[in-house]
């Protein structure tokens, strides 16, 4: 590797030695400014050959956002030389690096670089710091995904891009190149993130697949990473400092009952795990068993305003360690933002009674926040409150093993970002998957199937996987995922069966162009035949037709860059009705 980026890890082997304090994050200290890496609000103490490590790196992403017009924050960088709680959860003084989303930093103990060097070479530390950068550009644009695997190999896909750029400006020596292959070979772990499942990176093979074509394709065509070259970069979420005032959540309106704000997946990196355990709606004497002892219950509901509340239980019975394995959603609407938030504080200080749970300020999520937590007989508990308009969210979990905070967070986020003014842009397409279906039977479906796609995968579905699987890419697919209901007892004319797919593109385009082709590739080899298509969405297919169980009704919705697709079978007419109900929900939630 060439001595002008990094002229010898033994620098960063001391790097600890030259914070003050130790663990000290970007915003904390100060650098010469020829040497000078800046983090969110200022420059921090790292010296010499990691400076510019690091700021290669940030300089290289920091200009790749000001060319497509979308804002960018440098991450912060803390060194681990002791056991630390972070907003992802604890972490230990071990060999390791690793991003964390929830409070955009980098998290490192400089001997894990070190000893990246002497296995792979000199160049394998800026793999592994290049693809954290990587991690953080998604957490930049929004971009999350149902599994821990696709996020991995796009961060490792992102790395080859930067190794392009490195490449480009002379600053690889021979064999670099080899090095970061040879890093993203190394299946053991190699870029240290929390997410230790196995498989959870990708095998060997795909990796080095990822890393080439970030290389040679680039962020936007090679890493399918929605920033510039006509792509729509979402809209960067609001700073923890400056949440939504009193007139906005006033404002709010939710143009659909709050079981649709449901989250049909969770946001962790195990919701592969989990299964949905029970739910429903919940009416008023049941809400005002549910807050006792806690006095004048009625009363203050309807003094609120309370219109209605709903809830979900997930369930995972091998939660990784530190991970939930519980997770209760609960949603609650009242006449107005100001009635939601008055209700925060009572509902927090019920669910707290007669409980070893403390309460404390919640994070910067929605218009106000309560955070509680403390162990209960199976674990310890994380309940997080918050408010999105009229709407009161709840998300619980309890971990077995760990405390679950940073989970009730990302649970709690979605549902807001997918309630509020802010839906849309920064979502994922697992986020619009409905948590329930507003259909009179409801309460007979329960989930039989989730699952999250990569493109591959995707492609494998059609009767020509190689071809779909480019036309995918030009189109700029981005991410896609889909939910299985069935109903053992439906009613005569009703749909027993309902599976929903979303898939995200670049752009309105490409989610229109894939309405028909994927259609096309439905009504292949089968009798269902295109039939009128109720106007629905920005664009619109619908096919009909007899299947083994009884008849089907396929529609498939484009509403900007999101293709939703529902398909409904009845065992005893023809389910347009359901369908479209459902349909109409998803496209309500995420216009």
């Amino acid at each position: 590797m060439s001595r002008r980026l990094l002229p010898s890890l033994l620098a960063v082997a001391l790097v600890a030695v030259m914070l003050v304090p130790l663990a000290v994050s970007a915003r904390q200290a100060s650098t010469p400014p020829p040497q000078g890496y800046r983090g969110s609000d200022g420059p921090q103490g790292y010296r010499g050959a990691f400076t510019d490590l690091v700021g290669e790196i940030d300089a290289f992403w920091a200009a790749s956002f000001e060319a497509a017009g979308t804002a960018y924050a440098s991450p912060d960088i803390v060194v681990v030389d002791r056991p630390l709680e972070t907003a992802c959860g604890p972490v230990e003084p071990v060999p390791n690096a690793f991003y964390c989303p929830l409070d955009r930093t980098v998290y490192l103990v400089p001997q894990f670089l070190v000893d990246q060097e002497t296995e792979f070479g000199d160049y394998a530390p800026i793999a592994v710091l290049a693809h954290e950068w990587g991690h953080h550009v998604q957490a930049l644009l929004g971009i999350r995904t149902a599994t821990t695997k696709p996020m991995e190999l796009q961060a490792d896909c992102l790395l080859g891009v930067f190794t392009a750029h490195a490449d480009e400006t002379g600053l690889l020596d021979y064999g670099d190149f080899l090095e970061a292959l040879d890093s993203a070979i190394d299946v053991g772990d190699p870029l240290g993130l929390p997410e230790d499942h196995p498989g959870a990176h990708g095998a060997p093979e795909e990796r080095v697949k990822a890393l080439t074509r970030g290389f040679g394709g680039g962020a936007v065509v090679g890493c399918a990473l929605p920033l510039g070259d006509g792509a729509q970069a979402p809209n960067l979420p609001l700073p923890p400092d400056l949440p939504p005032g009193p007139e906005a959540a006033n404002a709010l309106v939710l143009p659909q009952p709050v079981a649709a704000y449901l989250p049909g997946a969770l946001p962790m990196a195990h919701a592969a795990c989990f299964r949905i355990e029970d739910g429903g709606a919940l009416g008023f004497d049941e809400l005002v068993g549910r807050l006792a002892p806690a006095p004048d219950a009625a009363a203050r509901l309807t003094e609120w305003g309370w219109q209605e509340s709903a809830f979900l239980v997930f369930a995972c019975d091998d939660p990784p360690p530190g991970g939930a394995g519980y997770v209760d959603v609960g949603l609650h609407l009242f006449a107005d933002g100001p009635a939601a938030q008055s209700a925060l504080p009572y509902f927090a200080a019920a669910r707290a009674g007669g409980t070893t749970l403390l309460t404390e300020d919640g994070p910067p999520i929605g218009d106000a926040s309560v955070l509680l937590s403390g162990p209960v007989s199976n674990g310890t508990e994380a309940t997080l409150y918050a408010t999105v308009g009229p709407m009161l969210v709840r998300a619980s979990a309890i971990s077995p093993s760990g405390e679950p905070r940073a989970d009730v967070a990302a649970v709690a986020r979605q549902v807001v970002t997918v309630a509020g003014p802010m839906a849309g842009a920064a979502m994922n397409a697992a986020a619009y998957l409905p948590g329930a279906l507003l259909l009179p039977q409801m309460g007979c479906f329960r989930v039989e199937e989730g699952l999250a796609f990569d493109l591959d995968g995707l492609a494998a579905t059609f009767p020509d996987p190689a071809t779909t699987a480019d036309w995918l890419r030009s189109a700029g697919w981005r991410d896609g995922a889909r939910l299985t209901f069935a109903c053992d007892d439906p009613p005569v004319g009703g749909a027993g069966w309902v599976q929903v797919s979303v898939h995200r593109f670049a752009d309105a385009s490409g989610a229109q162009g894939a309405a028909d082709r994927f259609a096309e590739g439905r009504a292949s080899g089968s009798a269902l035949r295109f039939v009128a298509t109720p106007t629905l969405g920005d664009y619109g297919v619908a096919l009909a037709g007899p299947v083994a169980n009884g008849t089907e009704v396929s529609i498939y919705a484009s509403s900007g860059p999101l293709l939703i697709r529902v398909t409904g079978v009845s065992p005893s007419g023809e389910p347009t009705a359901d369908v479209q109900a459902v349909l109409r929900q998803v496209l309500t939630t995420a216009s």
